[in-house]
């Protein structure tokens, strides 16, 4: 079957969605389907991948159209959110393509994203008058283009969620819950003292200062505090700077997913700041690698807190104070890591993943 993966690519951009959609291109191929991978924003010529790809370059619409139109999909798996759904439904309708939309994130299932002060960083407060409003009707598109792609959810044949929390919120004929995978490769990776980890993003809905606060004040613990991940705000530029930073706290930069795994394996646990959005794949990673998770804002499905996989804190109080605990307590530590390596063993693997997507599309497929 001819299926057409539409994403950023994970060797442009390391992200939970683009680690899965890459997961995914691969597992179908193993099962014998023709993939096209549509990488968005492509920033290379070739990939080294064993399926296909192709980029998507602007304008959008032209260039979709054309993608679709030679390759003639069976199914259009699109997990890259809301922006220019509705348009690329229409050209799955014109082509007489299925539209299977990949539901990653609490933003997916709202017709109105919020519209916080978090939207308006971009608006310089000493700018003159024209220039702020400008700025403000810039960030106001997000919601108003947001209610628009909404209305392709009318159009598509069926959804994926990754969590039961996200499941039926959106109006499609057929859904399914399927938890997502992730890579469990490893590249071996060592650090001189214990330490904890933490690995996102770094942006504001991560609160990464949440974090180091954490470190500073746990800086007589003995312990490490490893931060990795991409800054992609220029607010927390001062991270390359250590003497800015508590003694017991190192910023590690971008990191590939295997070596992610390489620290998870000898971490002591995982420390979570960040804003709840969709399941989190660094959860995962450090459940199959045994390691319990100290999670500030979110648990998701509330499998932490149901099945004592570590601690929902709630409060940056209570999140020093669980994760003083478990600094403490070896036994806690392995006896919540060892509830979580085998509950992820046995719901997060890339092969159930693969072959519950797999089932899914040909259901969508044979409809």
């Amino acid at each position: 079957m001819r299926i057409l993966i539409v994403n950023k690519h994970v060797q442009d951009v390391i992200g939970g969605s683009e680690i899965h959609s890459d997961i995914v291109a691969r597992e179908l191929h193993e099962r014998g389907h023709d993939i096209l991978y549509a990488a968005l924003s492509a920033q290379r010529a070739a990939y080294d991948v064993p399926y296909r790809c192709v980029g998507v370059e602007r304008p959008f619409v032209a260039t979709f159209a054309k993608i679709v139109r030679d390759f003639r999909p069976k199914i259009i798996f699109w997990e890259v959110n809301k922006r220019n759904l509705l348009t690329a439904t229409l050209i799955a309708k014109r082509y007489r393509c299925k539209f299977v939309f990949h539901i990653s994130h609490v933003s997916d299932t709202k017709r109105w994203i919020a519209v916080g002060t978090r939207v308006f960083n971009g608006v310089d407060p000493d700018a003159p008058l024209p220039q702020r409003l400008m700025q403000t009707i810039k960030y106001l598109q997000w919601p108003v283009r947001s209610a628009w792609n909404y209305n392709s959810y009318y159009l598509i044949d069926g959804a994926i969620s990754t969590q039961a929390d996200l499941a039926r919120k959106i109006p499609v004929p057929l859904e399914r819950t399927i938890y997502m995978a992730v890579p469990t490769d490893a590249t071996p990776m060592s650090w001189p003292r214990p330490f904890i980890l933490w690995a996102a993003r770094i942006q504001r809905k991560k609160n990464p200062e949440a974090y180091i606060g954490l470190a500073q004040r746990l800086e007589s613990s003995g312990i490490d505090f490893l931060m990795a991940g991409e800054i992609q705000d220029d607010q927390y530029a001062f991270l390359h700077d250590s003497s800015q930073l508590p003694a017991n706290f190192h910023y590690l930069g971008l990191l590939e997913p295997e070596q992610v795994n390489g620290l998870l394996d000898n971490a002591l646990f995982l420390v979570h700041t960040c804003d709840p959005e969709g399941f989190g794949l660094i959860f995962v990673q450090a459940w199959l690698y045994g390691k319990p998770t100290v999670s500030l804002y979110h648990d998701p499905e509330g499998l932490i807190g149901k099945h004592r996989f570590g601690f929902l804190s709630g409060s940056e109080q209570q999140l020093e104070l669980d994760t003083n605990r478990l600094i403490e307590d070896a036994d806690l530590r392995q006896q919540m890591g060892t509830r979580a390596r085998d509950y992820a063993q046995t719901h997060f693997t890339t092969e159930a993943n693969g072959t519950a997507i797999d089932q899914f599309l040909r259901e969508i497929a044979a409809q």
